[in-house]
């Protein structure tokens, strides 16, 4: 078996590149790979935060993502890590699509109360 040894960047820089399919050309992010901003971040709570990287990109819909990688979790295996990424995105969508309707749906029903409901009496 043949072992393979990435830094940090190199890692950021492939997992932006796959990301690149779906990311769209935003103002809210600088286009560091393609259309995606990667930053370094440190991730996790207490003494041992792990490394990993910050990856932020717009999407058709005006919905923004951001994603925090953990390299270490990534370099265990990057093919299922990439495979079970983009496996999960149509349901982050779906989920991000009912809760703005919900919140439109909320809102436009706190605004009927407040116009409408205030002629009532």
């Amino acid at each position: 078996m043949t072992t393979v040894s990435l830094d940090a960047k190199q890692v950021a820089e492939h997992i932006a590149r796959q990301l690149d399919r779906v990311a769209i050309p935003s103002k809210r992010h600088r286009p560091d790979v393609g259309n995606v901003q990667v930053d370094p971040c440190k991730i996790g709570h207490g003494v041992w935060p792990k490394p990993g990287v910050h990856l932020q990109f717009d999407v058709e819909g005006g919905y923004e993502i951001q994603l925090n990688i953990v390299l270490e979790d990534f370099a265990k295996s990057p093919a299922d890590y990439m495979r079970n990424l983009f496996s999960r995105m149509p349901e982050m969508r779906r989920m991000a699509v009912r809760y703005r309707e919900e919140r439109i749906a909320a809102n436009n029903e706190i605004y009927r109360h407040l116009t409408q409901g205030a002629a009532n009496g």
